[in-house]
């Protein structure tokens, strides 16, 4: 088993595992922390080289970076959880359902795919981790801060932006290139989303830019046990976008699941 994830762990009852978006760490689920520790215990992780987290040693990939979440609850104590992906964080959590399906209470995947890169966008993201490696988190921040929130969030919150950015250039360059790299890697995971037994939630932005809400319908298709929610005027980041909605559609779902 992996060495642990850091985290952040804070109140009591169902767990709550947020794992979070490519380049971000923990830090891009505060407003969730803030709004749902009084009713369920929310655990936030830094995946592998970002954040507080050390990177792996040797090659990355989505089903290390699973294994670091298993090793977590073990280290809590956890049985079971729910776990909640954005992006990046979504295919650790499907790489997890497919590691892990009895440890799994309930699955939230926001703003990601459950298919495997296609040709075009892998070599793109090989691309990228190139660039970076060459001339810092630079052109990882020009390429990608652009397509992660919408107009509409960023005219409403300008904040949000400095924000997001300030995240993104905390990422070390080399942990941003590997998991680049990790992500052109990972499996199709439909298979995994179809024989999915517990409830899954999935939430996407109405204009996101990189998962378009087309991959949302396809992956609430495959789930057998399968809400959809589409956030209107939204991008990418729906959980920074329109926290108060989010935070709502997921304490509902998780209100449902049984615990204890």
């Amino acid at each position: 088993m992996e060495s642990p994830c850091a985290y952040h762990d804070e109140g009591k009852g169902l767990p709550l595992v947020f794992l979070h978006a490519f380049p971000l760490n923990a830090s891009m689920w505060e407003p969730q922390a803030h709004a749902l520790s009084g009713s369920f215990r929310v655990l936030r992780c830094d995946l592998p080289g970002f954040g507080e987290s050390l990177p792996f040693e040797g090659a990355c990939s989505m089903d290390r970076c699973a294994d670091c979440v298993a090793a977590v609850l073990d280290t809590l104590r956890i049985d079971r959880a729910v776990l909640v992906g954005s992006s990046m964080g979504g295919y650790v959590s499907l790489a997890f359902a497919a590691l892990y399906p009895s440890r799994l209470a309930g699955l939230v995947l926001a703003g990601t795919r459950a298919e495997a890169d296609p040709p075009e966008a892998r070599a793109r993201r090989r691309s990228l981790a190139a660039d970076i490696r060459a001339r810092g988190i630079d052109p990882l921040v020009e390429t990608l801060l652009p397509s992660l929130l919408s107009p509409v969030s960023i005219e409403r919150d300008p904040s949000l932006r400095t924000r997001v950015e300030r995240i993104m250039r905390a990422a070390p360059p080399e942990s941003a290139a590997v998991m680049l790299e990790a992500m052109a890697e990972r499996p199709d995971r439909r298979t995994t989303l179809g024989g999915c037994t517990a409830p899954v939630c999935i939430v996407v932005g109405e204009n996101d830019a990189l998962t378009p809400p087309e991959h949302a319908h396809v992956m609430a298709s495959l789930a057998p046990h399968a809400e959809l929610h589409v956030f209107p005027h939204t991008g990418h980041l729906v959980n920074l976008e329109a926290p108060e909605r989010f935070n709502a559609v997921l304490a509902a779902f998780a209100s449902n699941i049984p615990f204890g």
